[in-house]
């Protein structure tokens, strides 16, 4: 299944899903996820090359940091982040097996963040239901 994402949210849930990372999970469940976060870190570093383009853009080369600095254009610099962060992708994903997931505790700021992929996996537990109901009654 894929699920459309804007930069912003694959930004903003990017420190969730790799506090699921960081525990025990079925290996099922595990693979299916570093499929997902394989996709994510495209997409991050995809994001990264560009802002760091506009920062080359719109800055000023510091010399003695050996770094750039937005000093002069930062609204535009700002408008044309923005505009990135706004930038939709598609992300594939498999289901989750939500049972697998029982012992993974994350905060409920993680799980806003996450809302969405939760989302489409209940939808797709339901739509799996309603089949296998429609199915028995045949």
């Amino acid at each position: 299944m894929e699920i459309k994402f804007t930069l912003k949210e694959l930004l903003e849930i990017k420190p969730s899903v790799e506090k699921i990372v960081n525990q025990d999970i079925d290996i099922v469940q595990s693979f299916k996820l570093a499929k997902f976060i394989k996709q994510l870190n495209t997409h991050y570093k995809d994001y990264d090359e560009l802002r760091l383009s506009l920062i080359k853009k719109f800055g000023e080369r510091n010399e003695e940091k050996g770094t750039y600095e937005v000093k002069h254009n930062v609204e535009e610099f700002k408008r044309e982040i923005d505009k990135l962060l706004m930038v939709e992708v598609e992300v594939y994903f498999e289901p989750f097996n939500l049972e697998d997931f029982n012992g993974v505790k994350i905060s409920s700021g993680d799980a806003i963040f996450l809302e969405k992929i939760f989302k489409w996996i209940l939808i797709l537990i339901l739509l799996h239901h309603l089949l296998r109901l429609k199915n028995l009654k045949k």
